[in-house]
């Protein structure tokens, strides 16, 4: 009796720490995907085997955390008592979509030919952008909705969190006085391939003109010119690439609503908005 005791408080004070550790997140559950939605079912687990080693399973709940790992709410009957525990980090939400597919590409008979292009769709990234508001405020990030008449916009140092409203910034078309979409700076990258190519250019040169005298190895006056007039030009030519292949910012000032149409072609999300999202009012 003692010990049945013991266990049913050492799973009194386990359930009550994993409800607790949500509440504390404040999240709610999240869709892995269109085929077992936030909740793995009984019949879910048996068919693609997860959580093999939990008995008496009857269905886990997932959770997304903002580094894209997935905590589990797992029910279970033992002793024929339902209980549940919080499995942490269970495992990478990008893996356990893959595993899912993998497994219903097994069952198809596709496996064969299976790889994950069910990711390009859902992980291309939104355009980043900047909405100065009528109120003053400045709210950028990258652009993951665009609606009728508002924009969502995923806040920085957010990660994945979409679940989180304070995540995510909902702004309607009326408040936006100017929209800044960010271009694509290759600055820095043409500067680094300048200054490779300048190193290996300066390598030919010095190979080419290396001699060894009384006085000891080495190159004279007119080469030691020549290596910095090529490593020099090197750096310019790769300046002026980087400068030449990057994107201005685009600026929409007045902003109206009439701009958002074409807004779409800039978000992540550019026909079907996600589960997360159309919780966001």
């Amino acid at each position: 009796m003692k010990n049945l005791f013991f266990t049913a408080f050492v799973l009194t004070i386990t359930n009550f720490l994993g409800i607790k550790t949500l509440a504390q997140k404040d999240i709610s559950p999240y869709v892995v995907n269109e085929f077992i939605g936030d909740t793995l079912s009984h019949e879910e687990r048996d068919y693609y085997q997860l959580f093999s080693k939990i008995d008496g399973f009857q269905c886990a709940v997932f959770y997304l955390n903002p580094d894209s790992s997935l905590n589990a709410n797992v029910q279970y009957v033992s002793n024929g008592v339902l209980s549940d525990t919080l499995i942490e980090n269970y495992k990478n939400l990008k893996s356990l979509r893959y595993h899912i597919y993998a497994r219903n590409a097994l069952e198809n008979g596709t496996l064969d030919t299976f790889h994950p292009v069910y990711e390009s769709s859902e992980y291309k990234r939104g355009s980043e952008v900047c909405a100065y508001m009528s109120d003053g405020i400045e709210n950028s990030g990258e652009l993951l909705l665009v609606r009728e008449s508002s924009i969502l916009i995923l806040k920085p140092d957010c990660d994945e969190n979409l679940n989180n409203p304070d995540c995510v910034f909902h702004g309607k078309a009326s408040d936006i006085e100017k929209l800044v979409i960010k271009g694509n700076s290759n600055l820095g990258w043409g500067i680094g391939l300048g200054l490779l190519t300048s190193v290996v250019v300066a390598g030919v040169i010095y190979q080419a003109n290396y001699h060894s005298s009384s006085f000891g190895p080495g190159i004279d006056e007119k080469t030691a010119v020549s290596i910095g007039v090529a490593a020099a030009g090197c750096v310019i030519i790769g300046t002026v690439i980087g400068i030449l292949t990057s994107t201005p910012d685009e600026v929409i000032e007045p902003f109206s609503e009439y701009e958002i149409s074409g807004l779409s072609t800039h978000s992540r999300y550019q026909s079907n908005e996600p589960n997360e999202l159309k919780k966001i009012k």
